[in-house]
């Protein structure tokens, strides 16, 4: 049964009130490290006697978006996709223009789909990318909508105050020069898990803030324990490689390309080779890793925020009263690092009405009560201080997940240049040539001059 018009511009006034209601800033706490939300704003308006009436910029009325159908895609499946489906419909059942979303599944066929379709115009009204994919698809064809054009719209985006809820971490993320390509759909994060309680019966008392400290941890196992136990239980993909170069003071990414050769790179390939031929650390095999952590077969784990309720999962089944933390990887300089990646949302050009209606989606979305119930199913990290008010009893339940959300000061993003989707396999190739065979420390410099040729031929390509 359709709504009268009268009706309509109730609900109207009330999705509009409440979901441009400032949320509560967080106040910066500089004693505890909590992470801060805030957006620079610009100066407070002096106050006037005379009544200011929001007028949008958009040349768009509430009736033109009525019965709007969009196309929503995706690459989630099981919980995460179940949960998208749920938040989905209820945005379809309660917003009060009769926007229609439709989310479907593409898996890991997405953004070939996406680059597929951007010379015939062939694409969803919406989606998610990450950094990289998204300025790729910028580059094939001017097909991405200025997130700006909504975001600052006085009655369609977000107040000050919203705005100021954002972590600044994430929020500029997706800024190509002035465009804004994308805003945060999801944000992980690569992670050590620690035994404390294992550490502490080796002697240890807190953990490592130093990539010294780690091998001195991390090789005290060898000869404790039996089998094929390790300090370091270790993932071999870009990310965390991208870590322990930031850990070392390094940066990938240099005047608009890449750059492994510099000394902190040779430092840090040096150092995870070190690790890797003395025996102190290890790659189990990927499917049985949380339950060799939880084994006591390695006393630190690298892992996305994604493996925390497998990892609880995994203790709980062994019967492993442990107390396990999430700590950032250490660095020379003694300041936490935490790399951080993920996707974001994207709006691609259509009529007037679709545009509007797809931020109208990703707004909702992005409203703390959405952005919970997603938190809770994919672990990901919170993009916004509010959010945090309704996530007590997550927290209660993993802790953990609350100790990698206090990290976010430390975040470091991965590389946002258009060639990283694709430069980012080269990287972890050449990470994972340090453990074999017959490699020797010697051959690490030829090694990085190879890695830096073949990431500037893939950057020359991608451009």
């Amino acid at each position: 049964m359709r709504v009268n018009l009268g009706v309509k511009i109730v609900l109207l006034i009330f999705w509009i009130i409440t979901g441009c209601t400032p949320e509560l800033v967080i106040t910066p706490d500089q004693s505890t490290g909590t992470p801060t939300p805030g957006i620079v704003l610009t100066d407070t308006p002096v106050p006037s006697t005379t009544p200011t009436i929001a007028v949008s910029t958009l040349d768009i009325t509430a009736e033109d978006l009525a019965d709007t159908a969009l196309e929503f895609w995706h690459p989630w499946g099981f919980e995460n996709e179940s949960a998208l489906l749920t938040l989905t419909e209820q945005f379809n059942a309660e917003n009060p223009w009769e926007i229609s979303i439709t989310a479907l599944g593409r898996g890991n066929d997405l953004s070939w789909r996406i680059r597929e379709g951007i010379p015939s115009n062939v694409l969803p009204n919406l989606t998610v990318g990450d950094s990289s994919q998204i300025r790729d698809w910028e580059r094939r064809g001017d097909r991405i909508v200025d997130i700006n054009l909504y975001l600052d719209d006085p009655i369609w985006g977000f107040s000050p105050e919203e705005g100021a809820d954002f972590y600044t971490a994430f929020w500029n993320d997706d800024l190509a020069d002035s465009k804004r390509i994308g805003l945060p759909a999801y944000r992980s994060a690569m992670i050590l898990f620690y035994n404390q309680s294992w550490a502490k019966e080796l002697g240890f008392s807190s953990p490592p803030t130093t990539p010294a400290e780690f091998r001195e941890q991390v090789c005290a196992p060898i000869g404790v324990s039996s089998d094929h136990a390790a300090g370091w239980l270790a993932s071999l993909d870009s990310t965390t490689a991208l870590s322990w170069l930031y850990a070392f003071g390094g940066s990938i990414v240099m005047d608009g390309g890449y750059n492994l050769a510099a000394p902190q790179g040779e430092d840090t390939f040096v150092f995870l080779e070190d690790l890797f031929s003395n025996g102190c650390a290890w790659r189990p095999d990927p499917l049985d890793i949380y339950q060799e952590f939880a084994a006591r077969q390695g006393l630190f784990l690298s892992s996305s925020l994604a493996g925390l309720g497998a990892q609880a999962a995994a203790f709980q089944e062994a019967g492993n009263t442990d107390n396990w933390v999430v700590i950032p990887f250490p660095s020379v300089d003694g300041q936490p690092v935490l790399t951080t990646y993920g996707l974001s949302y994207v709006i691609f050009q259509g009529t007037p009405a679709e545009q509007l209606a797809s931020w109208l989606f990703i707004r909702w979305m992005n409203q703390p009560q959405q952005q919970a119930v997603w938190l809770t199913t994919t672990s990901s990290l919170s993009t916004r201080g509010s959010t945090m008010e309704l996530m007590d009893n997550f927290i209660l339940d993993l802790p953990q997940w609350g100790q990698a959300q206090d990290l976010i000061l430390y975040s470091h993003s991965e590389p946002t240049l258009s060639s990283w989707f694709v430069a980012r396999w080269a990287f972890q190739d050449a990470f994972n040539q340090l453990l074999g065979p017959n490699f020797s420390p010697e051959q690490i410099p030829d090694l990085l001059h190879e890695l830096d040729a073949l990431l500037d031929d893939i950057h020359a390509q991608n451009l």
